[in-house]
């Protein structure tokens, strides 16, 4: 049985663990939160297609995926709106290809945050992306790690190079397939890992803890656990309803609903009174600066809008904490998110992104099935953050020597 048959299997066995709980649920009260989070199920359970669209000050990171199921799915990664990288996944199969080399700086693992970082790791000069091009508070991380590996292996051969690149920074169990893989990358093949394929089977808190911008992919492609945390990190989730005395459209950056289509607006905490009470420190989180709205039509969510930002609470933050800020109230604002962010990485959580982000859903047709590219570059793609295998093929049935016979299977 396949690593993906097992964890099918498992995905069964929870599910089935978990009805009575979703049963339980329905007899109590049915909230707007209970609404939207029945819808999601009901999207992801046919072929889809998802644009997610996440924009980080000058830069906008896009990611078009048409996905079957959480097995199989295809992709591409646009920077700027240039393509830069795509990859197809299928059960426990994974092909890459890289479109243009700025895709290694944004796909290099990146390197682990301690408690004594003063600060958010950021990219000098962005010198690694093409055209002046800067990359999101998010990925400047995994930036930042390429920035170090490309030069050591810019213009290398051999296994140290494909070393340097592997996730975590262990060296590969087989290095010449990942030099293999790393060679066919740079030239534009494709690039097939028979056994590399990521586990997107993952839980909400576990997309929670991760930085938002380090993989887009993964980001884009397991956005209903993101939201699904959002909803529950929230003040409250209502319908949009825009006659309500207290809706305040100042405060309101997102579209209202077009006909036939429900809006749900996830409401974000108001900032801790204290920084420092009982001892305990309180510090503000995504929780406090989040705006996200949910749009449903016919049971289905079709699309997703979040605004992660502080310039409407600047005065707030002033009043409160005795902040001092200078400059634009972007400016402000990214003063406020680089002080938060050291402290939160001191206490090993993830950094607050400060974004604009839009996701649309549309349905693909129900015989909709992806298609493993022809004539790959069988390597591993341990190269890659989350993806590859040690040796990137399925090992070969064994074959005993001519003459003898082949072994009795243990019982």
């Amino acid at each position: 049985m396949s690593r993906r048959s097992v964890l099918r299997l498992s995905g069964l066995v929870a599910a089935c663990v978990a009805a009575p709980l979703v049963l339980s649920a329905c007899n109590s009260p049915t909230t707007d939160l209970n609404l939207v989070q029945a819808d999601i199920p009901a999207t992801t359970s046919h072929p889809y297609q998802l644009t997610y669209v996440s924009t980080e000050g000058s830069t906008t990171t896009e990611v078009v995926a048409q996905v079957q199921d959480s097995f199989r799915y295809n992709d591409e990664l646009i920077v700027n709106g240039l393509p830069v990288y795509q990859e197809v996944v299928s059960d426990d199969a994974i092909a890459a290809r890289v479109l243009d080399p700025s895709a290694f700086s944004i796909l290099t693992p990146p390197t682990p945050a301690t408690s004594a970082s003063p600060a958010l790791p950021t990219l000098p000069g962005g010198a690694t992306l093409p055209a002046g091009a800067t990359l999101p508070a998010g990925a400047a991380a995994a930036a930042a790690a390429a920035a170090s590996a490309s030069t050591s292996t810019a213009g290398a051969s051999g296994p140290s190079a494909a070393a340097s690149l592997v996730s975590g920074g262990t060296a590969a169990t087989n290095p010449a397939s990942v030099q293999a893989s790393l060679t066919a990358l740079r030239t534009g093949r494709w690039v097939l890992d028979e056994l590399g394929a990521p586990n997107l089977l993952v839980g909400a808190g576990q997309v929670a803890q991760r930085t938002i911008g380090a993989d887009p992919m993964f980001d884009a492609l397991t956005i209903f656990p993101y939201v699904t945390t959002a909803l529950d990190q929230a003040l409250d989730v209502h319908m949009f309803d825009s006659s309500s005395l207290s809706y305040q459209p100042r405060l309101d950056p997102f579209p209202h609903p077009k006909t036939g289509i429900i809006r749900y607006d996830a409401d974000p905490y108001p900032l801790p009174s204290k920084l420092s009470q009982n001892g305990q420190t309180s510090l503000p989180s995504v929780s406090n600066f989040r705006k996200m709205s949910v749009y449903i039509q016919g049971g289905h969510v079709v699309e997703i809008r979040e605004d992660i930002d502080v310039v409407d609470l600047l005065n707030q933050l002033r009043t409160k904490y005795g902040f001092s800020f200078h400059g634009t109230p972007q400016a402000q604002a990214q003063q406020v998110i680089t002080a938060l962010d050291s402290e939160l990485v001191r206490e090993d959580q993830p950094p607050i992104a400060l974004r604009v982000l839009d996701v649309t859903i549309a349905p693909l047709a129900p015989d909709f099935s992806v298609s493993l590219p022809a004539s790959p570059i069988v390597a591993s793609l341990q190269a890659l953050p989350d993806r590859g295998s040690a040796a990137g093929v399925v090992p070969a049935p064994f074959q005993p020597p001519p003459g003898e016979p082949a072994p009795t299977p243990a019982v």
